[in-house]
């Protein structure tokens, strides 16, 4: 009766054993959103039609952060002697967690922003992911009268 006793103990330890394993911490989905908040500076490349520019030390900025959300300042920038950017903030992106990578799901946006006086509008799509304090953030943008979208992409670490 011991033995029998003592075998179903150790049957015990090793089922409890097994069900203790933290393979579960590796698919940990919860959002933490305000990990994202933060500057990020470097090469922001942007196309319209065929052509193509680059705008070196541009600053993305994510702050307003929920656990769940995200707000997001696309850079100021110029293209043309003609043509100003102003940065424009994007708010309340909903953000999710897969397998540790935080990703700002697509989202359209739209506005309008004061620049010498005159209101401009603008508009686009945004969407990004952010993983070990690196972001990638990719968005379209109309501005103002222009015919079509900016097609625009960085690749940034957090400062």
């Amino acid at each position: 009766m011991l033995k029998v006793l003592k075998m179903m103990a150790f049957m015990m330890m090793a089922v409890v054993a097994v069900s203790c394993s933290d393979d579960d911490d590796n698919n940990d989905s919860s959002v933490d959103a305000t990990a994202m908040e933060g500057v990020y500076t470097d090469t922001l490349t942007c196309t319209v039609m065929s052509s193509s520019f680059t705008f070196e030390n541009s600053t993305i900025t994510i702050d307003g952060a929920t656990e769940t959300t995200v707000d997001v300042t696309l850079p100021a920038f110029s293209y043309s002697t003609a043509m100003s950017i102003p940065a424009i903030k994007v708010e309340d992106l909903e953000v999710t967690n897969v397998l540790g990578v935080l990703t700002i799901a697509e989202a359209e946006y739209s506005g309008t922003v004061t620049v010498d006086g005159a209101e401009k509008t603008y508009s686009g799509s945004i969407f990004g992911t952010y993983v070990d304090n690196e972001l990638t953030l990719n968005y379209t943008l109309t501005y103002g009268s222009m015919p079509m979208a900016m097609v625009c992409s960085i690749t940034a670490t957090k400062q």
